[in-house]
């Protein structure tokens, strides 16, 4: 499975023995259930594990977009970025196709509504870094929904016609290789609708930075996109969902809190023990030489 699923199986597990700490690590090293049992049997026995406080709300819109910290993780993108700002490594991108046949792209009016209402709805979409100059510490604040769509999301662009599958692909990949700018840069989330006037196909491309987003909130941001733009081709209003009661901003705060209380330390302790005596370079096989410099 992957670490997201690894996870929640031990969020899960942890709640159902009485609030253990399980190392999402310790599910994904058991290879059958029995095993991963007699592990979770030998944390009980081992005494108990400091349970993590529960994550819960504790920003406000208000504080949001004055500016909160950022997450370990934004932080560690904002200065690999600073290393290398022309690159796209970081660049999410996923590309829905439509054959015009029995699916057509939706209509550019349809879709800038349907992108308002998810920008409003999440406020990842919205999010801008900036450093504070004294400390170097990077911090995020969201922005208004009206400040995204007017900094510019959708671009709509027609592919040479007839040139199909192919020409809109590549649409969609020379879209997805433009580098956003992390610290400063509004919005860090772009959509593309590519057409091709000559079959009425076209090419769904959405493309945002890894500091807002990865693959599991991609798959919802699709699912709620559609839902939306199916919702509007029918003349009905977008679909009402339930309230988020939590922000990324929320989790970045609950993560720092962890830092400063110790929590962090049992995983890195993990981790070393784990990774005692791994070799400094591992030798891979390659069909190229490795560079002298990453």
């Amino acid at each position: 499975g992957t670490s997201l699923q690894a996870a929640a199986v031990a969020a899960s597990l942890g709640r159902a023995v009485g609030g253990l700490h399980i190392p999402p690590a310790l599910v994904l090293s058991a290879s059958t259930a029995a095993a991963l049992a007699a592990a979770v049997h030998g944390l009980l026995l081992g005494g108990p594990s400091p349970a993590c406080p529960p994550l819960v709300a504790t920003t406000t819109p208000a504080s949001r977009a004055a500016g909160v910290p950022a997450s370990l993780n934004q932080a560690q993108m904002v200065a690999l970025h600073a290393l290398a700002p022309d690159s796209p490594a970081y660049n999410v991108a996923s590309v829905a196709l439509f054959d015009g046949v029995a699916a057509r792209p939706p209509g550019a009016a349809a879709l800038e509504r349907a992108l308002v209402w998810l920008a409003t709805r999440h406020g990842s979409l919205r999010t801008q870094f900036s450093v504070v100059e004294a400390t170097g510490a990077p911090v995020q604040s969201i922005a208004s929904p009206q400040a995204v769509l007017e900094a510019g999301v959708l671009s709509a662009v027609a592919v040479a016609p007839g040139g199909g599958e192919a020409a809109l692909l590549a649409a969609a990949r020379a879209d997805a290789a433009r580098p956003f700018q992390l610290v400063g840069g509004l919005p860090l989330f772009r959509v593309l609708l590519a057409t091709d006037p000559a079959t009425g196909g076209g090419a769904l491309a959405l493309t945002a930075h890894h500091a807002i987003t990865d693959g599991a909130s991609q798959g919802l941001l699709w699912a709620e996109l559609g839902a939306v733009c199916g919702a509007l081709a029918r003349g009905a209003s977008p679909p009402i969902l339930p309230k988020l009661t939590l922000a990324y901003a929320d989790f970045a705060a609950w993560q720092l809190a962890r830092v400063a209380d110790g929590s962090l330390a049992l995983h890195l302790a993990y981790w070393k023990e784990t990774l005692a005596g791994a070799p400094p370079l591992l030798e891979l096989p390659t069909d190229r030489p490795r560079p002298a410099t990453p």
